[in-house]
């Protein structure tokens, strides 16, 4: 843009001085300037140059003189911008130049009025530039063009494609037209046909002009002679116009074409039809002919081809002559032999090929079953041939076979299609030799061995029954299989050559029987050939004991424990036989596991393997308590996951195989009683897993592969021993250590609970004597009815329930702990009798919840439920020990005033002692790290501390 300027408007004002000693002006001595006046608005109109000349006197309103008006001359008041030549600048002249710039603008022009003394004044005029010119438009120039010359639908009605020229509009430069067309002989080439076309919008190009090609007209011929009409449109503002540009289409041609014909084709296959070679199956240059030269353009051309198929020609599986005909039915004329435009060429297309038929599998040497009479066999086979070209149905086959291998081919056979040989050949070891022929005279041989062999089974005749007894030294007696043989045949090895036994195995040619077999035994009596045929009759022995020699027992010992190394007492160990048909008759010995796992079972004689299987009935919440709720709801959670296999599968209550919500629900229920309800369907059972079976992956137990049993195998040493590790459903953290097996608790450190009754509402409150952080709690009251309120614990309605024996089971706990404050009320109970000592509705009986509390590291301790007193800051004497169960190292931590001493024992779960040692406290706290030097086998042990201030107790598992 040009910059802005200030316009200085200066006002001239003319002093008429009259003089009275004077009566008329003086024109000699003149000093008064002229009176100039201007027409305010004049309107110019811009010539077809885009100029126009607005003269000084042309804008003059009536100036005036006293005395004579000598010249008029104008200026404009700011620079314009026209192009050089055009006055636009601020000096007088006679006139002031406008243009194009100028259209539509405001422009300030100065009228100066000079006398003949050179008095001058001035005026100025507000003067409107304007453009009224029409648009001009020019058409490009007609062209012509030979038929060799391609151009396609977009270079006629694209108005942008510049092939034959377009129409300029908005200030676009006229590019000339310069087409190449090597078949219009009528000009060198390339040609120039001159420049596009144009149009504009006026003088000064006021608006934007649109060219389309609404419309072309082509009045070519078949053959593509003839003209087209290509229809112009522009439109600017409210105006439009239109012209037409011709393009003439001619024939140079002198009907002369270069025909590169397709070549001679050999192809390395054995294709069987000329389908297989058509034009469209073949690629340049084979396929088809192509067309070319600079003249011939103007015609309308069309090939053909004829085949004619030989085979087994010119050394060729197939040999194709192909008669091609090429047309041009622009100057062809059918009714005319000697017409022009038409040509003719033979391709010749070879099919050849060098590639043999091929076995498939090989040659391999073939096993032949003998079961035709004269112990001979039938060899029928069709060994797999392909060919890459030959179908099968086309294959020339022969085969030679030499009977025994001894180099004498005895006989022969020849066919056509899939090879296949169906002979009788006696036993033993042949040859054969094949040959394999495709239809282009290629062949394969394979040669290979032919055994016949025996496989028609003897035919066994057995004695119906035998007797015999157990000999008095070791109760048992040996008996041979061929004793069983009445008369049994084969068809090809002779009597003398059979062998028999009591199985298949050909080597049991005896069998021991022992006081397990007294009575009759069924037998099978097997009948072995030479060839490994077998075959068998059913008969039996009948062992009788004439002398007692069958008195005495065998032994299998046997001890249960559970995954953490405690003993099971009390499981009932049963004994089964293994029958062959491995059904399991039940044995009358039967046991029971005394306080340290073990138990005894015996059984007559070692024949067969048995089966041991275990079961216990317990009580149905043994091991199981809130503490394994929350380990499971951590579980889920994702707090701690569970990944021992064994606690997973005793988690798995519903027995889908996986752990979920549904066992959390069905463990909870299980707590708070309702498996007492009919319908409940969690599963609170024992399970007993037998070695070797070792789970190392849930899958291993949910599989159900391990615990069927224990089977015992007859032919081991005896005394046996064998052992089982029992699992309780439900005990979710194994925690199941006490040897009686009673609910009772399963730690010696308890946390006391001060109870506060308050008669006025009828509530009992439970108040925390000391600081703690609390996962759950589990408790029994000798009533029903109750209802528990929250206080520092979240308790609701959802963790109680009546139990059917007459009181209420209450279970919370959460995979988070609650930090409490000695004081705080934990909960309370409402609806209890009134004016009854506490001691009298907190129960603890064998089907009721132990009372216990979850601390942190989810140690459990005993709840010692105590009359409430106010608390006052005391002695603190507390432990705790984490983590818990450990695998290397844990730390117990005493808290303890300082300047005390204690004493520290460790035990295991038998009450052996490990380790005792005296300390001093110089702390309120004291830590002693345990770690494998002092603990250095995986299980259970207890830690009890003394001093003078009481004692503390504890339970811990290494891993």
């Amino acid at each position: 843009m040009k910059p802005s300027l200030t316009l200085l408007f200066s006002f001239l004002f003319t002093i008429l001085t009259i003089s009275p000693l004077r009566s008329e002006v003086d024109c000699y001595h003149d000093y008064i300037a002229p009176v100039a006046i201007c027409d305010a608005h004049t309107v110019v109109a811009l010539s077809n140059t885009g100029t126009a000349k607005l003269y000084a006197t042309d804008i003059d309103d009536g100036s005036y003189d006293n005395c004579h008006l000598e010249s008029y001359q104008a200026r404009r008041m700011t620079q314009g911008w026209c192009p050089p030549g055009v006055a636009d600048d601020t000096q007088f002249r006679p006139y002031v130049e406008f243009c194009c710039e100028d259209v539509g603008q405001t422009i300030w022009v100065v009228l100066r009025v000079t006398d003949a003394h050179g008095n001058y004044n001035e005026c100025m005029a507000e003067v409107t530039v304007q453009d009224n010119s029409y648009p001009e438009m020019w058409c490009p120039p007609n062209i012509t063009v030979s038929c060799s010359f391609w151009f396609g639908p977009d270079a006629l009605n694209n108005p942008y494609n510049r092939t034959f020229g377009t129409i300029a509009v908005n200030g676009q430069p006229r590019l000339p037209i310069i087409i190449n067309d090597p078949g219009n002989s009528s000009y060198y080439q390339p040609h120039n046909w001159g420049i596009d076309g144009s149009a504009g919008s006026g003088v000064c190009g006021g608006g934007n002009v649109w060219v389309t090609i609404p419309e072309v007209i082509d009045y070519r011929n078949a053959c593509g002679v003839g003209i087209i009409k290509r229809k112009f449109y522009i439109e600017t503002g409210n105006w439009s116009d239109w012209c037409y540009q011709t393009i003439t289409v001619k024939d140079y041609s002198s009907s002369y074409y270069h025909i590169d014909w397709p070549l001679d084709y050999t192809g390395d296959a054995c294709l069987y039809g000329p389908e297989d070679v058509d034009p469209e199956d073949l690629y340049p240059p084979y396929n088809k002919p192509t067309i070319g030269g600079s003249s011939g353009s103007c015609s309308l051309l069309g090939y053909a081809h004829e085949d004619l198929v030989f085979t087994f020609s010119d050394g060729a599986c197939k040999k194709i002559l192909r008669e091609w005909t090429v047309i041009d039915w622009c100057t062809y004329q059918p009714n005319n032999p000697w017409s022009p435009g038409i040509w003719h060429h033979t391709q010749v297309i070879k099919l050849m090929n060098a590639t043999p038929p091929t076995f498939v599998y090989g040659c391999q040497d073939v096993v032949v079953d003998g079961y035709e009479p004269n112990c001979s066999g039938r060899f029928y086979q069709q060994p797999p041939v392909q060919d890459d070209c030959t179908p099968i149905e086309g294959l020339k086959w022969d085969y030679k076979i030499d009977l025994w291998s001894d180099g004498s081919y005895d006989i022969n056979y020849e066919g056509v299609g899939q090879p296949t040989v169906d002979k009788i050949l006696p036993n033993g070891w042949h040859k054969i030799l094949w040959n394999v022929s495709d239809a282009c005279g290629n062949y394969r041989t394979c040669s290979y061995k032919v055994h016949v062999k025996d496989k028609k089974a003897p035919s066994p005749i057995c004695y119906y029954g035998l007797s015999t007894v157990v000999m008095p030294l070791g109760g048992m007696v040996t008996i041979w299989a061929k004793d069983f043989n009445a008369s049994s045949y084969d068809n090809c090895t002779p009597a003398y050559k059979l062998k028999y036994s009591f199985s298949e195995n050909p080597w049991e040619a005896s069998r021991t029987f022992t006081c397990d077999d007294l009575g009759t035994v069924p037998i099978q009596i097997w009948v072995h050939d030479e060839y490994g045929n077998k075959d068998y009759c059913t008969t039996f022995i009948k062992i009788n004991d004439n002398e007692d020699a069958c008195e005495g027992m065998n032994e299998v010992q046997g001890i249960v424990n559970t995954f953490t190394e405690v003993a099971v007492p009390q499981v009932s160990a049963s004994m089964f036989k293994i029958m062959p048909d491995q059904s399991l008759e039940e044995d009358e010995s039967s046991s029971a596991s005394d306080a340290t796992g073990h138990f005894t079972l015996g059984f007559g004689t070692t024949q067969y393997d048995r089966m041991i299987k275990l079961s216990r009935e317990g009580k149905k919440l043994e091991g199981i308590s809130t503490l394994d709720l929350i380990t499971l709801q951590r579980h889920l959670n994702g707090e701690q996951t569970i990944t021992e296999p064994y606690k997973l599968y005793a988690a798995d209550l519903d027995g889908n195989g996986r752990v979920g919500a549904n066992d959390l629900l069905l463990l909870k229920k299980a707590i708070l009683g309702g498996f007492k309800i009919p319908g409940f369907k969690g599963n609170l059972s024992w399970i007993f897993f037998g070695d070797p079976c070792s789970p190392e992956a849930p899958l291993d137990l949910f599989t159900g592969m391990c615990h069927n049993g224990v089977e015992v195998d007859h032919l081991g040493t005896f005394p046996a021993s064998t052992s089982f590790k029992a699992l309780k459903m439900g005990d979710v953290n194994a925690d199941m250590v006490n040897m009686a097996w009673i609910i009772k608790p399963r730690t010696s450190s308890s946390l006391p609970i001060a109870v506060r009754e308050d008669k006025a509402n009828n509530i009992y409150e439970f108040i925390a004597t000391k600081d703690a952080a609390i996962y759950g709690f589990q408790m029994s009251v000798s009533h029903m009815g109750i209802n528990v309120l929250a206080g520092s614990l979240n308790l609701d309605d959802s963790n109680l329930a009546n139990d059917k024996d007459g009181y209420t089971n209450i279970s919370w706990g959460q995979s988070s702990p609650v930090n409490i404050k000695a004081g705080d009320v934990l909960f309370s109970i409402e609806n209890l009798p009134q004016d009854m000592p506490f001691e009298s509705f907190l129960i603890n009986q064998e089907e009721s919840l132990y009372p216990e509390i979850y601390t942190e590291g989810l140690d459990n301790q005993l709840i010692e439920f105590v009359p409430f007193k106010e608390l006052n800051e005391g002695v603190s004497f507390e432990s705790r020990i984490s983590p818990n169960p450990f695998t290397d190292v844990t730390t117990l931590k005493i808290i303890i005033p300082a300047g005390e001493d204690f004493h520290l024992t460790l035990h295991d779960i038998k009450g052996q002692e490990l380790f005792s040692r005296k300390y001093v406290s110089y702390t309120n706290e004291a830590e002693i790290v345990i770690g494998s030097d002092i603990i250095s086998i995986p299980g259970v042990y207890y830690y009890r501390v003394k001093s003078n201030l009481g004692e503390l107790s504890g339970k811990f598992v290494r891993q």
